[in-house]
């Protein structure tokens, strides 16, 4: 399944720097990534990654060719080591390189909240304070249209985005998910399903209320980490 697919279905990112990626590898999300970056050769993300599963004809449970030029990997956790939450990580390589990936949590709703501090916080650290506000369309049970906010830094060569998302699930009551992604530039997910230019500013305001205290918080913190 491409990486794309797997992010809408789920509900709901080149990094902003070489250096924000190098110097956050293994703190906050880098405990997960574990140096995971776009233009990585395959055999080199392995050595890191050596418990990634494959799809497709590497899905029986060997061990993954690390001379293969396409694959899609998965890696995941019951309660991964940075946010304490279910965890799938999804890479995808093209030309033996890895070009996306996409990583989500997903856990009930107390945990989800307590949560997002330490997501948002590791996330503009990795990539700056400056980032625009998107939106997206999710099935969160109720209502039946929910738009989420979605974080999203640009660069020349690809798209970070960060979500967070309440769902309703039938048996197991309201849980939270978020989404951490690199996309390459241009990918047709951007387009087709990021949506703020479609609300006006009020619209945009009351979409992000739910967050904007937590961001308020996390953008004062890193002003002041970096004085």
């Amino acid at each position: 399944m491409k990486l794309t697919h797997c992010f809408v279905a789920l509900s709901l990112v080149f990094s902003a720097s070489a250096l924000a990626q190098e110097t956050d590898t293994w703190t906050q999300l880098g405990l997960v990534l574990k140096g995971a970056r776009p233009g990585m050769p395959l055999a080199d993300f392995l050595k890191n990654h050596p418990k990634a599963k494959g799809q497709g004809i590497t899905a029986d449970g060997k061990p993954v060719d690390a001379t293969l030029k396409n694959a899609s990997l998965e890696e995941h956790f019951d309660k991964d080591p940075f946010l304490g939450l279910w965890c799938l990580a999804n890479y995808g390589f093209k030309d033996g390189v890895l070009y996306e990936f996409t990583l989500l949590w997903y856990g009930p709703a107390d945990k989800a909240l307590a949560a997002r501090t330490p997501f948002y916080r590791a996330c503009v650290h990795r990539h700056g304070k400056e980032f625009q506000r998107e939106v997206m369309k999710v099935d969160a049970g109720t209502p039946p249209k929910h738009w989420a906010p979605v974080l999203v830094w640009s660069t020349d060569e690809c798209a970070t985005l960060a979500a967070y998302s309440l769902r309703k699930e039938p048996k197991k009551g309201v849980h939270g998910i978020f989404t951490y992604a690199v996309l390459p530039k241009g990918d047709p997910f951007l387009e087709q399903q990021l949506a703020a230019r479609q609300m006006n500013a009020e619209e945009l305001k009351h979409t992000y209320a739910g967050i904007e205290p937590v961001l308020e918080k996390v953008l004062k913190k890193e002003a002041k980490q970096g004085k």
